[in-house]
Order: structure tokens, then C-alpha cells, then sequence
């Protein structure tokens, strides 16, 4: 029998640098400790309600529940149906951690003035973590209706597990 996650927090970072780009944060916790969270996290994690999300609206879910606006669970430009646990990579911390400084300074150097949010908190948890996640980028094929519009300057996901077992979802997107 796999592991449950709860969601237990969620948070929005805006880099509110007139490109309407934004670190989405979401902290779960496991019902018990798993033996084997490199096989059980990812399954679960898809598995779970709150990882539906629009990532483009506040509430991560206004645009991803509205009538007609897709015929399918959505999460970010991807259907849920096109994500399973053998699209993501495991990667190193500093990879990580050059991913999202790769995203925020791909216009040149990265403004930290006018963020609202700990962005720092993320390159820590990024830095001390054993175990992360990295979502591949998928093609058009997995898009959903209007999933275009979600990410056109990058979509970033990074999945950290952490060592007392959190699980920790870091999206990095444009809308």
C-alpha cells in the first residue's frame, strides 16, 4: 500500500518584474514515513487532489474547475493525464538550484527588490535537500486546451523530498 500526502501549506512568490512571472510552493506531509520515497513519493503526489492546479490563477483551481474551460484535470500547461512518475529525473541541488536561477535571470541579472515572498527560503530548502525531482519539459502533446498560456518564459518543476519527510512542490511559471 503506498503513502498519502496532505497538503499542509501553499504559497505564491511574485517576482513582480513586469513579466507576470511567480514561484508557486506547495509543503505536504506523508501519513507515515516511506521506506522508499524515490518510488512511492511521485505516484502519490500525482495521485493527490491538490496537485490539480491551474497555476494561473490564485487559488490554483478557478480556472482549472471552470465550466468549459478544459475537458480534462489539469496541472499548470499540462494535462494531468500526460504526467506519470518516470517524466521526472532526479537531480542534484546544485542543478536545481541552476535551473531556478537559470529561469529568474533569463533576461539578465535578477532583481531581488521587488519580489514579495522568501525566495531565499527556496534556494535553502533547495540546498539542503538529499532527494529532488525535476519535471522534463514535455511537448505540445501534452498541453491542454489552453495550456499555451502557463509557462511561455519556462515552466520549473522541481519536487524536493526532504530527510523528516516533507514533500515539497516548487513550480517557477509565467502567465
Amino acid at each position: 500500500m503506498g503513502i498519502e500526502l496532505e497538503l499542509v501549506d501553499r504559497r505564491t512568490i511574485l517576482l513582480n518584474d513586469d513579466a507576470w512571472r511567480w514561484i508557486a510552493v506547495k509543503r505536504f506531509r506523508q501519513d507515515r514515513p516511506s521506506e522508499h520515497p524515490e518510488s512511492d513519493v511521485l505516484p502519490a503526489l500525482l495521485s493527490n487532489p491538490s496537485y490539480v492546479d491551474d497555476h494561473a490563477s490564485p487559488d490554483g483551481r478557478t480556472y482549472a474547475f471552470a465550466e468549459g474551460s478544459t475537458a480534462e484535470p489539469i496541472h499548470g500547461r499540462y494535462r494531468l493525464d500526460a504526467l506519470s512518475p518516470d517524466l521526472f529525473d532526479l537531480v542534484s541541488p546544485d542543478h536545481a538550484s541552476a535551473v531556478l536561477t537559470g529561469w529568474l535571470e533569463q533576461e539578465g541579472p535578477f532583481n531581488s527588490e521587488p519580489v514579495e515572498g522568501d525566495l531565499d527560503e527556496v534556494f535553502d530548502l533547495l540546498r539542503q535537500s538529499p532527494m529532488i525531482f525535476q519535471l522534463r519539459t514535455l511537448g505540445d502533446e501534452a498541453l491542454h486546451d489552453w495550456g499555451w498560456v502557463v509557462g511561455k518564459q519556462g515552466f520549473h518543476e522541481l519536487v524536493v523530498v526532504e530527510p523528516e519527510g516533507g514533500v515539497v512542490v516548487i513550480v517557477a511559471g509565467h502567465d
